[in-house]
């Protein structure tokens, strides 16, 4: 039969040659495992006492066709996972991508947008990541000796606040000083830019409480007179001695809420936790049953002629080796054949013929199909020969299947290869999806 051929320079193979040869690779094993399921009916019907040209042997019973049967269903199972195989390699060809190129230059920057938006609400605060180790625990110091409390001053006069400088970058934490000495209180200044933090001075020593004076007596209280004219404030006595705490005030009104801050700049990425762990692994998937059905003429001498490329004159197939599960398939008048039970199917088909002319031939559905050349169209070379062609299809329940003549002919089935040869016409469909 023909085959394609390879090239012989391996670098001369684009990418689009490489997905080509895949694919022409898995059509040719299909075509080889083909030929193995024929030579497994072939050895039913040799059994059977059925097949064209061979007397089968004599007193065969029941228990050793049983076991042929066997053999061959063992066989179709293996045929079946290797299909599964060949149809995910085949889905990962297809689905490769052909036209990858070099990534381009990039273009200039486009016009700025315009004025910038009003700042969205705060988005929700993400969840806390995990603790980190707790640092060990420093040693703690000895207490200083407390000093004696200094003289209240006056307060100063509060100065307007002056502009808050930018925030600079922050450092790394500096070794903890001693404490310094704490000085008197000055007038409050303006506030000036906020400097770096100085060392913490020491803590004085507590002087000691004073003796708390007793209580003068209450004196009666007087009759209420009328509110003054509100003097003018006088200056400052000296600060009295703290007296008893009175009782607490009720709470005032609150005050208006002030306005709200501008966001603060977003803090730095933490850190990624770990990845976590594989979740188990799903339960195996079971595998459909098979689906398995081979058709063949064996007659030669058969003419047939008046094809064109939409529609095919059908090339009946009107024999069926066994099938799997028996009521698949459907043997037509004409020879083609009805799919039952949709699918995905790998349908491959054989001819063998005499013809003057280069003949063309398509697996085609429903009558026609032969258009898509790449697809499912093969052909014969002038003076006749073998021919055959694997390819995927969908089918639907009710399809109708057959090898087509998709040229005008005339072509006569015959055996070209003699023997080996296989029949003059042959169409095999078997379920992978």
């Amino acid at each position: 039969m023909s085959l394609p051929k390879f090239p012989i320079d391996p670098s001369t193979i684009t990418r689009d040659d490489a997905i080509n040869m895949i694919l022409t690779s898995i059509a040719m094993e299909e075509i080889g495992l083909s030929h193995v399921i024929n030579a497994e009916g072939e050895k039913l019907q040799y059994l059977l006492g059925t097949l064209d040209g061979v007397s089968g042997p004599t007193g065969v019973t029941i228990d050793q066709i049983l076991q042929a049967n066997d053999s061959v269903m063992a066989l179709l199972e293996q045929a079946a996972s290797n299909q599964q195989a060949l149809s995910d390699k085949m889905q990962a060809a297809l689905n490769s991508p052909t036209m990858v190129g070099p990534t381009g230059a990039t273009g200039p920057q486009g016009p700025s947008g315009g004025p910038t938006g009003p700042t969205g609400t705060d988005g929700a605060t993400g969840p806390q990541g995990p603790q980190g180790v707790a640092g060990a625990d420093g040693t703690t110091g000895a207490d200083g000796a407390t000093g004696p409390t200094g003289v209240t001053g006056l307060d100063g006069v509060t100065g307007a606040d002056g502009p808050t400088g930018p925030t600079g970058v922050t450092g790394l934490d500096g070794v903890t000083g001693a404490d310094g000495a704490t000085g008197p209180t000055g007038v409050t200044g303006l506030d000036g830019v906020t400097g770096a933090d100085g060392p913490t001075g020491p803590t004085g020593v507590t002087g000691l409480d004073g003796a708390t004076g007793a209580d003068g007596p209450i004196g009666p209280t007087g009759v209420t007179g009328l509110d003054g004219a509100t003097g003018a404030d006088g200056a400052t006595g000296p600060t009295g001695a703290t007296g008893l705490d009175g009782a607490t005030g009720a709470d005032g009104a609150t005050g208006p809420t002030g306005a709200t801050g501008l966001d603060g700049a977003t803090g730095a990425d933490g850190v990624i936790g770990a990845t976590g762990l594989d979740g188990p692994t799903g339960p195996t998937g079971v595998m459909p049953a098979p689906v398995y059905g081979n058709f063949v003429t064996t007659t030669t001498g058969v003419v047939y002629s008046g094809g064109t490329n939409d529609v095919g004159i059908v090339m009946a197939t009107p024999t069926p080796a066994p099938s799997t599960p028996a009521g698949a398939f459907t043997v037509n008048g004409d020879g083609s054949i009805t799919v039952e039970q949709a699918g995905t199917y790998f349908v491959t088909g054989h001819v063998d013929v005499t013809s003057t002319n280069t003949e063309s031939y398509a697996v085609q559905v429903n009558g026609t199909g032969g258009n898509v050349s790449f697809y499912n169209e093969f052909s014969t070379p002038a003076g006749g020969g073998a021919s055959s062609i694997g390819t995927v299809m969908t089918l639907n329940a009710g399809d109708v299947v057959s090898i087509g003549l998709t040229s005008p002919g005339p072509v006569t089935t015959a055996n070209t290869a003699g023997g080996t040869g296989g029949p003059p016409v042959a169409l095999t469909l078997l379920r992978v999806g």
